[in-house]
């Protein structure tokens, strides 16, 4: 059974709950994990789920991020994701997910990305 763990903290200067999950997410937890992302109140905040701490990620780690970024679209937020591995990489883009989930290398890009969108630079 993999192991996994996750952490939240509010970035009010970008109008963001920073989620930073570290472990596996594989068939024994993804529903575990799932339902305690489904359970976070965005309030209007946006969500950068940090996966640099992931050490397994799969087809159903990728779903569970598809369903949370329909969850987020639904509140009229962003789901942004940072650092991911190459592993994690290969997967999103196996899966066709990068088109539509942003992936930025860092936490940095994604607050730089949040920022540039609040005042309307492309």
């Amino acid at each position: 059974m993999g192991a996994w763990s996750l952490s939240r903290r509010t970035e009010p200067a970008i109008r963001s709950d920073i989620i930073t999950l570290r472990g596996d997410i594989d068939l024994s937890n993804v529903h575990q994990l799932q339902g305690r992302l489904s359970e976070l109140e965005t309030n209007g905040r946006h969500l950068v789920l940090d996966l640099s701490g992931l050490t397994f990620f799969d087809l159903r780690g990728v779903r569970l991020l598809e369903s949370v970024s329909e969850i987020c679209r639904t509140q009229g937020v962003q789901l942004l994701l940072t650092g991911p591995s190459m592993l994690v990489r290969r997967v999103l883009d196996t899966a066709g997910s990068r088109r539509s989930i942003p992936v930025l290398e860092n936490l940095d890009a994604a607050a730089r990305h949040l920022r540039d969108q609040a005042s309307g630079t492309p």
